[in-house]
Protein backbone atom coordinates (compact mmCIF):
# COMPACT_ATOMS: atom_id res chain seq x y z
CA UNK A 1 0.00 0.00 0.00
CA UNK A 2 1.12 3.31 -1.37
CA UNK A 3 0.75 6.52 1.17
CA UNK A 4 -2.60 7.66 -0.03
CA UNK A 5 -4.12 4.20 -0.14
CA UNK A 6 -6.12 3.05 3.61
CA UNK A 7 -6.89 0.11 4.77
CA UNK A 8 -10.82 0.14 5.85
CA UNK A 9 -13.90 -2.07 6.77
CA UNK A 10 -17.33 -1.31 6.43
CA UNK A 11 -19.98 -2.47 8.93
CA UNK A 12 -20.61 -5.34 7.21
CA UNK A 13 -16.93 -6.24 7.89
CA UNK A 14 -15.98 -6.33 4.48
CA UNK A 15 -12.08 -4.96 4.19
CA UNK A 16 -11.36 -2.93 1.42
CA UNK A 17 -8.51 -0.04 -0.19
CA UNK A 18 -9.76 3.08 -0.78
CA UNK A 19 -7.31 5.56 -2.51
CA UNK A 20 -8.37 9.24 -2.93
CA UNK A 21 -12.26 8.26 -2.04
CA UNK A 22 -12.22 5.73 -4.29
CA UNK A 23 -12.57 2.18 -3.46
CA UNK A 24 -9.42 0.29 -5.75
CA UNK A 25 -9.78 -3.85 -4.34
CA UNK A 26 -11.77 -5.57 -1.84
CA UNK A 27 -11.33 -8.91 0.06
CA UNK A 28 -13.06 -11.71 -1.07
CA UNK A 29 -15.13 -13.65 1.42
CA UNK A 30 -14.26 -16.73 -0.63
CA UNK A 31 -10.63 -17.03 -0.42
CA UNK A 32 -9.87 -14.28 1.73
CA UNK A 33 -7.30 -12.55 -0.34
CA UNK A 34 -7.49 -8.75 -1.02
CA UNK A 35 -8.06 -8.52 -4.94
CA UNK A 36 -8.54 -5.58 -7.50
CA UNK A 37 -12.39 -4.63 -8.17
CA UNK A 38 -11.93 -6.00 -11.74
CA UNK A 39 -11.89 -9.23 -9.91
CA UNK A 40 -15.54 -9.60 -8.67
CA UNK A 41 -18.26 -9.26 -10.88
CA UNK A 42 -21.17 -6.54 -10.87
CA UNK A 43 -23.65 -7.13 -7.80
CA UNK A 44 -25.11 -3.53 -7.19
CA UNK A 45 -26.33 -4.28 -3.71
CA UNK A 46 -23.00 -4.49 -2.39
CA UNK A 47 -19.70 -2.56 -1.59
CA UNK A 48 -18.70 -0.74 -4.45
CA UNK A 49 -21.08 -2.11 -6.78
CA UNK A 50 -19.36 -5.49 -7.08
CA UNK A 51 -20.25 -8.87 -5.43
CA UNK A 52 -18.41 -10.25 -1.61
CA UNK A 53 -17.04 -12.81 -3.75
CA UNK A 54 -14.43 -13.19 -6.32
CA UNK A 55 -15.14 -14.57 -10.05
CA UNK A 56 -12.93 -17.66 -8.75
CA UNK A 57 -14.85 -18.18 -6.17
CA UNK A 58 -18.54 -17.21 -7.33
CA UNK A 59 -17.21 -19.97 -10.44
CA UNK A 60 -16.65 -22.66 -7.53
CA UNK A 61 -19.46 -21.82 -5.87
CA UNK A 62 -21.92 -22.25 -8.41
CA UNK A 63 -20.15 -25.41 -9.41
CA UNK A 64 -21.18 -27.00 -6.11
CA UNK A 65 -24.04 -25.86 -5.42
CA UNK A 66 -25.22 -27.21 -8.81
CA UNK A 67 -23.63 -30.72 -8.54
CA UNK A 68 -25.25 -30.43 -4.98
CA UNK A 69 -28.38 -29.68 -6.51
CA UNK A 70 -28.74 -31.10 -9.65
CA UNK A 71 -31.41 -33.61 -9.36
CA UNK A 72 -34.04 -30.90 -8.04
CA UNK A 73 -32.78 -28.40 -10.84
CA UNK A 74 -33.21 -30.43 -13.36
CA UNK A 75 -36.91 -31.75 -12.53
CA UNK A 76 -37.94 -27.91 -12.31
CA UNK A 77 -36.56 -27.20 -15.39
CA UNK A 78 -38.12 -30.22 -16.68
CA UNK A 79 -41.44 -28.94 -15.09
CA UNK A 80 -41.28 -25.35 -16.55
CA UNK A 81 -40.86 -26.54 -19.92
CA UNK A 82 -43.61 -29.31 -19.63
CA UNK A 83 -46.09 -25.66 -18.72
CA UNK A 84 -44.55 -23.93 -21.30
CA UNK A 85 -43.46 -26.27 -24.27
CA UNK A 86 -43.20 -23.19 -27.24
CA UNK A 87 -41.06 -20.91 -24.42
CA UNK A 88 -37.52 -20.85 -26.24
CA UNK A 89 -39.47 -20.87 -29.41
CA UNK A 90 -41.71 -17.95 -28.48
CA UNK A 91 -39.08 -15.69 -27.35
CA UNK A 92 -36.80 -16.43 -30.25
CA UNK A 93 -39.76 -15.11 -32.36
CA UNK A 94 -40.23 -12.09 -30.10
CA UNK A 95 -36.04 -11.08 -30.18
CA UNK A 96 -35.12 -12.85 -33.54
CA UNK A 97 -33.56 -10.16 -34.83
CA UNK A 98 -31.44 -8.39 -31.47
CA UNK A 99 -30.11 -12.58 -31.11
CA UNK A 100 -28.88 -12.70 -34.98
CA UNK A 101 -27.27 -9.44 -34.39
CA UNK A 102 -25.77 -10.51 -31.14
CA UNK A 103 -24.46 -13.99 -32.86
CA UNK A 104 -23.17 -11.88 -36.33
CA UNK A 105 -21.24 -9.57 -33.70
CA UNK A 106 -19.81 -12.08 -32.14
CA UNK A 107 -19.02 -14.21 -35.02
CA UNK A 108 -17.24 -11.22 -35.96
CA UNK A 109 -15.04 -10.81 -32.84
CA UNK A 110 -14.43 -14.42 -32.51
CA UNK A 111 -13.71 -14.94 -36.17
CA UNK A 112 -11.11 -17.55 -35.36
CA UNK A 113 -12.45 -19.09 -32.46
CA UNK A 114 -15.83 -19.76 -34.24
CA UNK A 115 -14.07 -21.48 -37.07
CA UNK A 116 -11.93 -23.75 -34.89
CA UNK A 117 -15.56 -24.36 -32.97
CA UNK A 118 -17.34 -25.45 -36.32
CA UNK A 119 -14.47 -27.54 -37.22
CA UNK A 120 -14.40 -29.06 -34.34
CA UNK A 121 -17.96 -30.31 -34.78
CA UNK A 122 -17.49 -31.26 -38.18
CA UNK A 123 -15.00 -34.02 -37.21
CA UNK A 124 -16.84 -35.38 -34.30
CA UNK A 125 -20.21 -35.34 -36.92
CA UNK A 126 -17.77 -37.70 -39.02
CA UNK A 127 -16.58 -39.55 -36.63
CA UNK A 128 -20.16 -40.51 -35.22
CA UNK A 129 -21.14 -41.53 -38.56
CA UNK A 130 -18.18 -43.75 -39.26
CA UNK A 131 -18.48 -45.64 -36.19
CA UNK A 132 -21.92 -46.49 -37.04
CA UNK A 133 -20.25 -48.20 -40.40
Amino acid sequence: MTANQVLKRNRTGTEYIESNGEIISKRCTGCGVMKELSQFTKADKYLAGKSNKCKECRSAYTRNRYQKNKDNIKRQSKKFHEKNPDYNKKYYEENKERILERRKKYEEENRERVLKSKREYARRKREEKLSFL
